[in-house]
């Protein structure tokens, strides 16, 4: 899970302090990293929107922040562990953007390696014929009728008259020798097939790595919010908590 603590010491010269302010700084301190903590996270959120094209508001929201304690002044940004009912946790899907390298296997990755549709280490790509929600995903409801299709082998009928054809899907493995689909790249492709024509249209291609350049630097972008905001809520905090002490 990609994460970030930052732990920071007052700034004030404690030995500067009346006993009051003196008493205050365990709260004060806490409160300003709970407040830099949250800044932090609203930065990384706004980096998000920044970097990704379309990021669906459930990856935009699916940071956290963690408030400092009196007696543990540490508080804690990151991504979350929780998995969704249709997909991986964030944290999971998100790794690689935080670090670099070869990301892990998509759910419609490993149903295909079930099947034993995808070559052990391959990855996916969406191609021309796998159409995307607005957020530039493939479709999960196409996503479902290609697994489901592969599975059962059944071919699809769609349309009427002159026009009606059949949909079935096919799967070109790497190193294909058959003459018919030795010209295409490793994939899945939709077969339709009218009275008049047939075509082949690629909705799945496959690919020996997938790999990412680190796009967001949580550590920098956290030092960043700290040094310009942690001074300044623990001054505001201080000053608050001698104005209330009791």
């Amino acid at each position: 899970m990609p994460v970030i603590r930052v732990k920071v010491q007052a700034v004030q010269a404690v030995r500067a302090l009346d006993d009051v302010q003196r008493r205050q700084v365990p709260f004060a301190s806490a409160l300003a990293l709970t407040r830099t903590a949250r800044a932090v996270e609203k930065s990384l959120q706004d980096e998000i929107r920044r970097v990704f094209d379309r990021p669906r508001p459930s990856t935009v929201k699916s940071t956290f922040s963690t408030p400092a304690k009196k007696n543990d002044l540490r508080a804690t940004v990151g991504i979350k562990d929780i998995k969704p009912a249709d997909g991986l946790p964030p944290s999971v899907y998100l790794k690689e953007h935080f670090s670099g390298g070869v990301r892990g296997f998509k759910p419609m990755e490993r149903a295909l390696q079930a099947g034993r549709h995808l070559p052990r280490g391959w990855r996916v790509v969406p191609a021309e014929g796998m159409p995307a929600d607005r957020f530039g995903n493939p479709r999960k409801e196409k996503v479902r009728e290609v697994l489901g299709a592969l599975k059962s082998g059944l071919s699809l009928y769609s349309g009427k008259g002159k026009r009606q054809a059949v949909i079935g899907y096919f799967v070109v493995q790497p190193g294909a020798r058959d003459p018919r689909v030795g010209h295409l790249q490793p994939g899945v492709y939709r077969r339709i097939q009218r009275k008049t024509d047939r075509a082949a249209v690629p909705v799945l291609l496959f690919v020996q790595k997938a790999t990412y350049q680190r796009s967001i630097n949580l550590p920098a972008l956290a030092e960043r919010v700290v040094a310009v905001e942690f001074s300044r809520q623990f001054d505001a905090a201080l000053a608050s908590a001698v104005r209330t002490a009791r």
